[in-house]
């Protein structure tokens, strides 16, 4: 068939190409779905999964949203929660459909690459995108990968067409597909307007200046009413009017500062969390306080060491190029061992990872050679979406949605290839096998990179673990958090999270164990050092309960519940004037919460000053403290302060708040016979020693309210029992030896 003839039957069946290309993608993506099931996440979504499914089930179960829906892009869980409400939440049907969409964008990159190169470069960038391994992956995880992808082909399509067309539809579906792209990866937004800037020059000159305004300006309205509802939602659940995430700030100070070693590497469970809570803990809350302390970090640290932060840009650069697929939640590699397909289909030896090693000297080669054909568009998108990527962080997941626009560049090449071969043009045939020889040696020669050097089977089953725990199922969590160290016997996060079910489950010594483990693989774990040393606490063991807190504290200053509990650790050891300082810092990072200024009001008492602690009492009363610990300690420190009145009001209401607590009444006498009402003082002591006969104090009260009623026999009766339990009471033995 020749050229004509072939035009001819495209002009005649415009469907059959594409629809071809779409039934050959979609059966690829099928059969990795199906040899997939066997991995232990295909039902159990983990990271960045386990959030996506998280929020679109709350959205589909009770059709109100939750904030964390706008803590990442929130068109994908949208998306997932429309096929959950179809389906009836079946991740199964959810991953069939990404593989339909996954089809979809290997049909536009046919259509792209037949629009600038032709028929035959067009199935081959087909062929490209339709069997990329990496690709065909993420399409079937609970992720917006495989949306980004489809909006990137979609986007540089529409580009191109509207550009030759210029016509208003194709300006408003332009306007449409990016808002949608834009509420799918914010990434998209430095190609968006640089595209906008090109389009409007474009136009300009080829439509004239008045065309050109009507045009670009529906393009823009159609781009606000698609995003601003978006906008208005996010600002009625969070505050912040906006079609980005909450995510943002924190994104790219992952990426950019000091020791991204560490950032990047964070997993779900105590670590993330510590990391999440640190902008709270500086004073940064409310909506956009995360993002202003993460893009501040950022800026400090470009100012502090500009050289320093070159060196990270050219790092991400290197791994933007790098022919392995960087990993962060998801291993591209390691899923291969539940799938033959994906094995085929992505891997690696030694330095050289395929297919991006291979598609990446091919799309070099067209973009060089072909540049006039490929156009604008595909330079524009694939210089500023790298740019946006390497902004933020490299990772494999972040890197796959170029792949149908350089699927595209990389048919250029072939194109290219053959036509020098085709006319011998040994000079050019050269020059492209240097450049090939240049572009593999750039992408297999550096590295590892510290994402690469972790190892990503122990973090899976910890991840696992991690999701497992999340959903109530302990004793599988337990099981692949074992499995983890089995793989991987320094995993701290494993060691941390198994003392945490253990101290939940009451086995106190595995608790310390597993905790004393977590602190010795990372001694920079605050949270750590904590939960040790509320487990050491039930067993007695302050001294060692403390030096874990400060411990944490060294690590971490503002670590709040190790403020909290070193506060009250030092006023129960009554070193209230030393916790005073602590308790300060305490209520600067918590927002002054009525349990911590019940603790400072404690602490107050403690150290003598009285009219201090009845004030700060009295506020924490006011802001919702516990009343009958709060009351209890007024009621002290009005008996301190000489106001026995006022304080015998306080534990009468303690004891009809809490009538089964013995303290309330042991402290109602103690007032009522400093206030010489010892019938009364003597009635509460039984009372109290009626619910705990084991309370010395409400014991000698009751001793000294009979010697004041004159019942010396009985007084005497009592001091007896009470230096049987403790001989060593003083003044028991003092006031016996009066009565003798």
């Amino acid at each position: 068939m020749n050229d004509t003839t072939a035009a001819a039957a495209n002009r005649n069946r415009p469907f059959a190409a594409p629809l071809a290309v779409f039934c050959a993608a979609l059966l690829v993506r099928v059969l990795a779905i199906a040899t997939s099931t066997d991995n232990p996440t295909f039902a159990t979504p983990v990271t960045d999964a386990m959030t996506y499914d998280a929020v679109a089930r709350h959205l589909w179960e009770t059709g109100s949203a939750p904030a964390r829906l706008f803590w990442q892009p929130f068109l994908y869980p949208l998306q997932l929660s429309l096929t959950y409400s179809v389906t009836g939440g079946s991740i199964l049907a959810a991953k069939l459909l990404q593989a339909v969409v996954g089809a979809l964008t290997c049909s536009l990159v046919f259509l792209t690459g037949q629009r600038l190169l032709g028929r035959g470069a067009g199935f081959v960038a087909a062929g490209i995108a339709a069997l990329y391994g990496p690709l065909v992956l993420f399409e079937g995880e609970l992720l917006a990968t495989g949306s980004a992808a489809f909006w990137s082909i979609a986007l540089v399509l529409l580009l191109t067409e509207t550009a030759e067309r210029r016509d208003l539809r194709w300006l408003a579906a332009l306007g449409a597909a990016g808002a949608l792209a834009l509420l799918t990866r914010p990434t998209f937004a430095p190609f968006l307007l640089a595209a906008a800037v090109w389009l409007a020059v474009v136009l300009v000159r080829k439509a004239g200046r008045n065309r050109a305004v009507v045009l670009m300006l529906a393009a823009v309205v159609v781009f606000a009413a698609v995003a601003t509802p978006f906008a208005v939602w996010n600002g009625r659940v969070t505050g912040a009017t906006s079609i980005t995430p909450d995510s943002g700030g924190l994104n790219v100070h992952l990426g950019n500062n000091a020791d991204v070693c560490h950032t990047l590497t964070i997993r779900p469970g105590a670590d993330w969390e510590e990391y999440m809570q640190e902008p709270a803990r500086r004073g940064f809350d409310g909506p956009g306080g995360r993002d202003r302390y993460y893009y501040g970090q950022v800026a400090q640290y470009f100012r502090e060491d500009p050289g320093e932060f070159a060196t990270g840009l050219g790092r991400k650069i290197l791994q933007l190029v790098g022919s392995r697929e960087i990993p962060r939640n998801l291993d591209v590699y390691l899923w291969g061992t539940w799938s033959p397909v994906l094995r085929i289909l992505a891997w690696k030896v030694g330095p050289f990872g395929f297919p991006f090693g291979l598609v990446l000297p091919l799309a070099v080669l067209g973009l060089i050679f072909r540049r006039k054909r490929l156009g604008a568009p595909v330079f524009l998108f694939l210089i500023l979406y790298a740019a946006a990527i390497v902004a933020v962080f490299v990772t494999a997941r972040y890197r796959v949605p170029m792949v149908p626009v350089l699927a595209v560049a990389a048919a250029a090449g072939v194109q290219a290839v053959g036509a020098a071969w085709r006319d011998r043009r040994t000079a050019q045939l050269g020059l492209m096998a240097l450049l090939v020889v240049a572009t593999v040696t750039l992408a297999v020669v550096p590295g590892p990179f510290c994402e690469e050097r972790q190892n990503m089977e122990a973090d899976f089953w910890f991840c696992l673990g991690t999701a497992q725990f999340s959903d109530g199922r302990i004793d599988e969590s337990i099981t692949n958090f074992r499995r983890s160290l089995s793989i991987d016997s320094r995993q701290a996060r494993s060691h941390y999270n198994l003392g945490v079910i253990a101290a939940g489950r009451g086995q106190t010594d595995e608790a310390i164990l597993r905790y004393r483990d977590a602190v010795r693989l990372q001694p920079q774990f605050p949270r750590a050092h904590n939960n040790l040393a509320t487990v050491l606490l039930t067993i007695g063991d302050v001294p060692g309960a403390e030096y874990q807190l400060r411990e944490a504290l060294r690590y971490d200053p503002g670590f709040v519940p190790s403020l909290r509990n070193l506060s009250a650790v030092l006023v129960e050891t009554g070193r209230s004037a030393e916790a005073l300082p602590w308790i300060e810092d305490l209520l600067r990072l918590a927002g002054g919460l009525p349990v911590d200024q019940l603790l400072k009001g404690k602490a107050l008492l403690g150290a003598g000053r009285a009219t201090e602690a009845i004030a700060t009492l009295q506020r924490a009363l006011a802001a919702g403290a516990n009343p009958v610990e709060t009351r209890l300690n007024l009621g002290a420190a009005e008996l301190a302060n000489g106001e026995s009145e006022v304080a015998l009001r306080q534990f009468e209401q303690v004891v009809d708040l809490a009538p089964d607590l013995a303290w309330a009444r042991t402290m109602a006498g103690v007032t009522l016979a400093d206030l010489g009402r010892h019938e009364a003082a003597r009635g509460r002591f039984e009372e109290a020693l009626g619910l705990e006969p084991g309370d010395i104090t409400a014991r000698f009260g009751r001793a000294k309210a009979l010697v004041a009623l004159g019942d010396r026999e009985g007084a005497r009766t009592e001091l007896e029992t009470i230096l049987g339990q403790m001989p060593n009471f003083t003044r028991a033995r003092e006031l016996l030896a009066e009565l003798d």
